[in-house]
């Protein structure tokens, strides 16, 4: 969206504008742009300006409530599984891999070509088993479970061309990923695309998957610890209040120190501006006091070669 002038091109947004954006660019609903944007800004911005850095740490989003980590930063918007990023335990999980990528345009080809709900369910399964042989700090959680399966299906829903919904091919993706644009004469979807129906893909895409990829974590290789959570039968209602849950049952673990000891405004904003947009769904939604060894004072990577062309960065 910065590339094209959606939003600032300096690399620093704001919740408003962000949120506007994603609905003029991508043709998400309000709601679903209005929960990322809010993602955006809990994972690495300040909440008295509203102001995120797209990227890493950085001194123009002002540091009200403390440091002000963006949006690169491991564990809140950005998880292990990533469709085109490392884990986080192997040292570059900010950083395009184009070996990454290509690898999933090589599962496309059993798929008639399409970046769909076949290739990825395909593509995720492969990625979890991958991750618990080799990762021994996997953390599939809650909010991986959210992140990872909604980055999936919006890409089928988001990058088509416009003018044919059902084609989200290698001429309509690639461009996306491979040089941070639209591809050419690209039109957004003439419909939004909601909440409601990012819970209903996401369920499609579970139900799709060859096996039940159970949310927990590596500790140590060889002992994955599942949380007890039963994705089994999810239905779209609850694959939506997985998203809500992601951030209000997990917020609190990832919050910087600053926020931490400031957690009352961080629950008011959940509460005013994310809460209502779940309010259909009747989800059990908690969000509890962090604990005293609760933050993060980690920041995103920042990059300083950061222009892709053709999947290679140009410095």
């Amino acid at each position: 969206m910065a590339n094209h002038g959606f939003i600032s091109r300096t690399g620093i947004t704001t919740f408003a504008e962000a949120a506007n954006a994603c609905q003029i660019t991508l043709g998400f609903g309000y709601d679903t742009c209005t929960f990322l944007s809010a993602l955006g800004l809990l994972a690495g911005g300040g909440l008295p300006s509203g102001k995120y850095s797209i990227g890493g740490a950085h001194a123009r989003v002002p540091n009200t409530l403390g440091p002000s980590l963006g949006i690169s930063k491991h564990g809140f918007f950005e998880v292990d599984n990533s469709i085109s990023r490392q884990d986080a335990y192997f040292g570059d999980q900010a950083n395009f891999q184009l070996a990454r990528w290509q690898r999933l345009v090589n599962i496309t080809e059993n798929y008639g070509g399409q970046f769909g709900i076949d290739t990825f369910a395909e593509e995720r399964v492969l990625l979890y088993d991958e991750a618990k042989a080799t990762n021994p700090r996997f953390d599939a959680g809650t909010r991986w479970l959210a992140v990872t399966t909604a980055e999936r299906v919006f890409i089928p829903r988001a990058l088509p061309n416009g003018t044919d919904l059902n084609n989200a091919n290698f001429q309509n993706v690639a461009p996306f990923y491979l040089n941070e644009t639209f591809s050419r004469e690209w039109f957004r979807r003439p419909t939004p695309y909601s909440l409601a129906n990012t819970g209903t893909d996401i369920a499609a895409l579970l139900a799709a998957s060859s096996e039940l990829t159970t949310p927990g974590a590596n500790e140590g290789l060889g002992n994955f610890v599942p949380l007890g959570t039963d994705i089994s039968d999810i239905t779209p209602a609850q694959a939506t209040c997985f998203l809500a849950s992601a951030v209000f049952d997990n917020t609190p673990g990832f919050l910087s120190p600053a926020l931490v000891d400031n957690y009352a405004t961080v629950q008011a904003f959940l509460s005013g501006a994310v809460a209502p947009l779940f309010a259909g769904y009747r989800c059990d939604l908690n969000f509890a006091k962090p604990g005293p060894d609760a933050g993060d004072s980690t920041a995103g990577v920042n990059e300083t070669c950061n222009t892709l062309r053709n999947g290679v960065y140009q410095c």
